[in-house]
Parts: C-alpha cells; sequence; structure tokens
C-alpha cells in the first residue's frame, strides 16, 4: 500500500499493473480493498489504482475527525489525479463513489477517457423515486450513535442493498465496513451534498458505462436508468442476481462487462 499526501490529507492507495490507467473509487462504508479482487484480476492488462477516500480505512493518525464533504472528496479525487499525473484515465466509481466520479467528468472532462458508474449513489434532482432511504438511514445513525456499530453498519448497507443482504455478505466484507463505521456516521450527518442534476450528467461527454443489478433496491435503477438517458455516449447494463455490490455478487459479470467496455472503445 503506498501514500501520498494531497490536499493536506494523507491518502492511501495501491498501485498495481501496467498499461492504461485504471482508477477506482470505492462507495459508502468501504475502502481501497473493497476493489482487491478486481484489481488482482484487471491489473494483469492495465495499470490499476484504487484509493481509500478522506475518512476512510485507513485513516491517517493524529486526524481529528471532521465534516464530511461531497465537495472536499470530489476534489481530493481530482487531485489525487493530478498529483500522480496519470493524464487521462478510465475511472469507475461505486455507490457514492459514483455520485462523486459523475461530478468529475462532468468538470473535469480533460483527465479522463471513460467513465464507469457502477450503481451511481443517490438520486437525481426532480427525479421521481419508489423508495426514500431517509428513514433507514436514520435508524442505521441512532444505532451507531448509541455504540451499535455492528447494527448501524448492517443497517445502513441492508438499506442499499436488500434487507438481510449484509448478513450474507463475506466476512472480509463484514470487517471493511465495520473499519469504516465513523466514516459512515460522518457522512450520514452531511446535509449539504449537493444532488446530481440533469444539465451537470448532460455535460459528461466521454464515454460512459453505467452497471445495475437487478435485485437492487431503489432509488438506483431508477437512478441508473436516468444516467443512461441523460448522457450522451452511455450504454447501460442490468447484472442479473445482483444487488447494490455488484463486484461482489457477480465478480466475473462485472469483469467481463469491464473488460469487454475497454476493449471495443478504446
Amino acid at each position: 500500500m503506498k501514500k501520498i499526501d494531497v490536499r493536506g490529507y494523507r491518502f492511501s492507495y495501491v498501485d498495481e499493473g501496467h498499461g492504461n490507467a485504471v482508477v477506482f473509487v470505492h462507495g459508502s462504508a468501504l475502502d481501497l480493498r473493497y476493489w482487491n479482487d478486481v484489481v488482482g484480476e484487471l491489473s494483469r492488462s492495465f495499470r490499476c489504482i484504487a484509493l481509500s477516500r478522506r475518512h476512510h480505512w485507513p485513516v491517517p493518525p493524529n486526524v481529528v475527525p471532521s465534516t464530511y464533504s461531497a465537495i472536499e472528496q470530489t476534489e481530493d479525487v481530482v487531485s489525487f489525479l493530478e498529483a500522480l499525473q496519470l493524464g487521462r484515465v478510465h475511472l469507475v466509481g461505486h455507490s457514492y463513489g459514483g455520485y462523486l466520479r459523475a461530478r468529475i467528468a462532468a468538470q473535469r472532462p480533460d483527465l479522463l477517457k471513460s467513465l464507469t458508474l457502477v450503481e451511481p449513489g443517490g438520486k437525481i434532482a426532480g427525479m421521481e423515486t419508489a423508495r426514500s432511504l431517509a428513514e433507514f438511514q436514520q435508524e442505521a445513525l441512532e444505532l451507531i450513535e448509541n455504540g451499535d456499530n455492528r447494527g448501524g453498519v448492517a443497517a445502513y448497507l441492508n438499506s442499499v442493498c436488500g434487507e438481510g443482504e449484509w448478513q450474507k455478505s463475506p466476512v472480509e466484507l463484514q470487517q471493511i465496513s465495520l473499519a469504516n463505521v465513523n466514516s459512515v456516521q460522518l457522512q450520514m450527518q452531511d446535509k449539504s451534498r449537493p444532488p446530481l442534476t440533469e444539465d451537470l450528467l448532460a455535460q459528461i461527454e466521454c464515454p460512459t458505462l453505467v452497471m445495475v443489478g437487478t435485485r437492487s433496491p431503489s432509488p438506483f435503477p431508477e437512478t441508473a436508468k436516468r444516467c443512461a438517458e441523460i448522457i450522451d455516449d452511455c450504454k447501460l447494463e442490468f447484472i442479473q442476481d445482483s444487488s447494490h455490490l455488484i463486484n461482489v455478487d457477480k465478480f466475473d459479470a462485472f469483469i467481463g462487462i469491464l473488460k469487454r467496455f475497454f476493449s471495443t472503445r478504446f
């Protein structure tokens, strides 16, 4: 694991393989280890980089917990890409990471060869969804604040994956999510996160791939479908029998789709 100081924070990341750079950004309650198997497979053909976002494992020593800001996290990734001098990259983001990557693609097209949004988080401003996550995530926040970290993390991830999905997930993934309980608490306290907008998504110019699981709960299917309708050069892929954590649920399908996207478009 490597370290780099960017914008006053020491970020941890992995950097494996050679060739065109693919940069992976994880979602909520996760960290760079979420991509371990993906990096292990794709680094045979690409230079694969995965970073842990601010406030996620391993938090640098002596860092005082502070506010969780989507704007700050977006700027973090931009500065990280610039610091590594990667040129244009294939940028892959999952959930909250997909939300951030969409903002980067719209604002800094000079940094991207392509964009992959894996179940992009949240909803698009003005869009109707079948379900709101607010009630479920408030329950998760209260559990964590009352000292029940395991219950809080389970409630949070079940809210985005489906009831009982966290309990069925691999032990390694449960351990990763528990190691990021503080980031969950900080994120859910953030009331300033700007939603994705149709105008912002319409600014994305690079080839884009959107993935969504057929078992994924609302609002992720609605958001994924609308992203694919708005972004000009966009392919939408449905992953059969997968919930929100697609590369965990259906690893082979996830890898195969990514490889085909990269090989046919570049």
